[in-house]
């Protein structure tokens, strides 16, 4: 069971995707796929590629033109975006899929519903904003950055986003694989000093 999550949604804490430097919120880097410390990050970035060549596309592949099948050996730790509304800029995003492990670890299933409206995060603005970067850059991209929270929690995670065109040939739909996540708690909860709940998917 990993703990991500509940300590998002349980102790109030503010989970970003960056920093704040005075006063500024800046995003974390878009890193190569290929630097994560996880294989099966690396894996699932390849077989992306794999799918745009499949597809003779310039870009980014196609969505309802992949086997769903292909990606079982990442789908407990997936959660797939779909933009709703109009217009290149996602506005608002429902969790079209939720995997079972962060179902798990949620204890809550947030499949089909909108990202404005419940998140697994406490910032879904914030997670809106990193979905317009994953598709105005393309490719797949990691993230590992060490995340501050208001409660005085800390998660490290590689975290691989991966993006998709509709049918409508626009990238509005963004896959995130969460390839490890460890979470570390600090003083605020001495009773749970440095208790790690993580998993490191197929490294």
């Amino acid at each position: 069971m990993n703990g991500f999550i509940l300590y998002q949604t349980c102790y109030g804490g503010q989970f970003v995707t960056g920093t704040v430097v005075d006063g500024a919120f800046s995003y974390a880097p878009l890193l190569d796929p290929q630097s994560s410390s996880q294989a099966s990050a690396k894996a699932l970035a390849d077989w992306w590629e794999q799918q745009r060549v499949a597809q003779g596309r310039d870009d980014t592949p196609c969505w309802g033109k992949i086997d769903k099948l292909d990606l079982a050996p990442w789908m407990g730790w997936l959660c797939v975006y779909e933009a709703v509304g109009g217009g290149k800029q996602i506005e608002d995003a429902r969790f079209r899929l939720v995997g079972t492990h962060i179902v798990e670890a949620a204890g809550y299933d947030l499949t089909g519903v909108l990202l404005s409206e419940r998140s697994y995060s406490l910032t879904p603005q914030i997670v809106i904003g990193n979905l317009n970067r994953i598709a105005a850059h393309g490719r797949p991209a990691l993230q590992n950055n060490k995340i501050q929270t208001l409660g005085g929690y800390a998660e490290v995670s590689d975290r691989l986003w991966v993006p998709f065109q509709d049918q409508a040939g626009e990238k509005r739909i963004i896959m995130l694989f969460y390839a490890d996540v460890t979470v570390l708690v600090d003083q605020f909860e001495p009773s749970r000093y440095e208790k790690q709940f993580g998993h490191s998917n197929g490294s």
